[in-house]
């Protein structure tokens, strides 16, 4: 058996990931794939939600920002008899302790800590979703934060998988929810944003945790 892991599993990137996964899954019961969600409330809606909706998978309970915890559920699929682990990670500048406010030194502590877990647990492959641009010096201080994390997993010498998307289209959903035919906010009218749907990276991440040594060490932009 092989297991992948999914941190984030309740959000818009874990989610979109875990529905690529569970489809290649259905379509191909001979891989002998186990899928495991993390999630920091076993008995919120959502993780109810994404437990019902992907039959067989197993929920885990874990904090972000609990190292300890991290390592124990990347470990679970060993002890459960899986032969390799992989892990789809992400990080985020807005952690429920500091009420969803934005806090990029602290989301680099917390994924610099989630590295150390996933080689503590002796992760076989890691997918992490970090930002377009993290390395530019001008980037926001919430995209540079990133950077740190990349560079924390690729002195691990763990086969890895970077992907770089653009700002996220279902931002809309949570800032400033489209009503009608036009949206406006967020950036001036005559500054050009990219954008990409987390549908978009949770396909490009599945592929990776699918075939990782076809992905190994690569960055991908999105």
């Amino acid at each position: 058996m092989k297991a992948i892991v999914v941190v984030g599993a309740t959000g818009n990137q874990g989610s979109a990931v875990l529905q690529h996964l569970y489809a290649y899954a259905q379509a191909n019961q001979d891989a002998q794939l186990k899928l495991y969600g993390i999630s920091r409330d076993l008995g919120s809606q959502r993780a109810v939600q994404v437990s019902n909706v992907f039959g067989g998978m197993t929920v885990l309970q874990s904090d972000m920002e609990d190292k300890q915890s991290l390592k124990e559920a990347f470990s679970k699929p060993r002890e459960e008899g899986a032969v390799e682990v992989r892990v789809f990670a992400l990080t985020t500048p807005c952690l429920l302790s500091n009420g969803m406010v934005p806090d990029p030194a602290r989301e680099t502590a917390v994924g610099l800590a989630m590295v150390e877990a996933l080689v503590e647990a002796e992760v076989d492959h890691v997918v992490f979703s970090s930002a377009a641009g993290c390395d530019k010096e001008d980037a926001p201080e919430c995209t540079k934060s990133k950077k740190p994390v990349e560079d924390a997993l690729k002195k691990t010498g763990v086969s890895h998988t970077i992907l770089r998307p653009v700002t996220m289209i279902e931002v809309w959903d949570r800032v400033h929810p489209v009503t009608s035919g036009r949206v406006c906010g967020m950036v001036r009218g005559d500054v050009k944003l990219q954008w990409v749907s987390t549908r978009d990276i949770g396909a490009v991440a599945a592929l990776a945790l699918v075939d990782p040594k076809a992905y190994d060490k690569q960055m991908i932009d999105l």
